[in-house]
């Protein structure tokens, strides 16, 4: 067991005030995605070696302010664990939190929509034409390729039968970096 003072809760002003300033010895820093958002120079700065993001499915959309600040930080480090027990229903959910894991086999977004998702080129009227992606296709393929390179997935059936979690009544897919 880990002594509390070596883990800075960044939601707490004392404990990070220590971490800004430099006084803190933390070894392991918790704070929010908003936290990272609002603080994101000085986290960058951090060194940290492993990042554990929760509710990954907060990192689906690859125009937010959270994933485009995020992504290229978490590429930085060396270990990223993303976890969420979310279904990513959507294949334009699946890519942002494939591509942080993956770069290089996920390098590229509309290539991967293109193959892996239903699309439709939209004209609107005094605007440029786009292209409009929706559903899945070539999903058997998809799954293979995340299921070989980035996501375990455990059902509470799984859990028991491993022992993988302290507690087996939650359902949990956990990404991880293949090192």
């Amino acid at each position: 067991q880990m002594p509390s003072e070596y883990i800075c809760l960044f939601y707490d002003l004392k404990s990070r005030n220590e971490l800004i300033n430099g006084t803190g010895n933390f070894l392991i820093t918790i704070m929010t995605y908003q936290n990272v958002v609002d603080h994101y120079h000085f986290i960058t700065r951090r060194g940290y070696k492993m990042v554990f993001c929760d509710e990954s499915h907060k990192l689906k959309n690859i125009e937010s302010q959270r994933t485009r600040l995020l992504t290229p930080f978490l590429h930085s480090i060396e270990k990223v664990i993303l976890s969420t027990g979310s279904p990513n229903d959507e294949t334009k959910h699946i890519y942002p939190q494939a591509h942080i894991l993956q770069p290089a086999l996920f390098s590229n977004y509309y290539q991967f929509m293109d193959r892996y998702a239903c699309s439709v080129k939209r004209y609107p009227k005094n605007r440029p034409p786009y292209t409009e992606y929706y559903g899945k296709k070539n999903i058997e393929e998809l799954n293979r390729l995340l299921l070989e390179h980035i996501a375990f997935r455990y059902t509470r059936e799984k859990k028991l039968e491993k022992d993988r979690l302290l507690d087996p009544t939650i359902k949990t897919i956990e990404k991880k970096k293949i090192l």
